[in-house]
């Protein structure tokens, strides 16, 4: 899975990166003193632009000398849209140093990962030249429950989780953009309850009650995605910085999030 994202982030970069190369269209620059030059314009990784005028002659000009740049209609920026309510899954699991992967909410013997609903708020402001913040608040809830033989076990968890980004987001066309982002996500959990019943017998206890298990998690995350208009498809992962176990654990657990899918509407 880790190949996996890491290899979507490399095609985002590479498309970024050549789209970049070629983004020279006819247009009009406006300078800060009033003067206006119509032609090919080349946007410069300074924050500046080279033009190209309709004779041939070619001018340079500073970030600081320009007031605006102005496209045909398919290359006029789409609006900025910087906030949405976000719905996706997220697969979480327990990782220790000997590779060992288990579920981190599964009442069944099982390896791999357990599955969490995420709901939350998207906020991702812009800066220049397509660099910006990714955060937001999420809830995450997770929820399990194995019977047989007369007996049942059901677990259930619910956190937060506040993601912390750096994110450069490249406009391809007109309200179609890509975009990768990096960074770190802190996670609290605020409950994590089993329920066990056998012969009409009912046990209920916390884990964090019962355990030396931290409800602190923090992990680094990396992802991509694409945007059309206030549509936004998002994939990514997280991997743990910080152990599970507050006390002593020669295996070093750690909580992961290796896969995540949202869509997110933006406003």
């Amino acid at each position: 899975m880790k190949k996996l994202i890491f290899t979507l982030c490399a095609v985002v970069c590479a498309a970024m990166f050549s789209f970049e190369a070629g983004a020279q269209d006819q247009g009009i620059l406006k300078l800060k003193d009033g003067t206006e030059i119509t032609g090919i314009i080349e946007r410069l990784p300074d924050g500046g632009v080279r033009v190209t005028n309709a004779d041939g002659d070619t001018f340079v000009f500073s970030s600081d000398d320009i007031a605006r740049v102005s496209y045909g209609k398919s290359k006029e920026p789409g609006e900025k849209r910087t906030f949405g309510l976000s719905v996706g899954y997220v697969g979480k699991q327990l990782k220790d140093n000997d590779g060992e992967k288990y579920p981190w909410c599964s009442a069944k013997d099982e390896s791999g990962s357990s599955a969490a609903l995420r709901l939350g708020l998207y906020w991702a402001p812009e800066f220049r030249w397509g660099l910006g913040l990714q955060t937001g608040l999420y809830y995450e809830m997770s929820m399990s429950k194995v019977s047989e033989d007369g007996a049942s076990v059901s677990m259930s968890e619910h956190a937060l989780s506040i993601p912390l980004r750096v994110q450069y987001r490249y406009e391809i066309i007109r309200d179609l953009s890509v975009f990768i982002y990096t960074g770190p996500s802190f996670d609290i959990s605020m409950a994590y309850n089993i329920k066990a019943s056998y012969m009409g017998e009912t046990e209920k206890y916390s884990i964090y009650d019962d355990s030396d298990m931290s409800r602190f998690h923090l992990q680094w995350g990396v992802g991509a995605g694409v945007r059309w208009k206030g549509l936004q498809l998002m994939l990514g992962g997280d991997w743990g910085l910080t152990k599970v176990f507050k006390g002593e654990d020669p295996y070093e657990t750690k909580l992961n999030k290796p896969f995540s899918i949202s869509l997110t509407y933006l406003f």
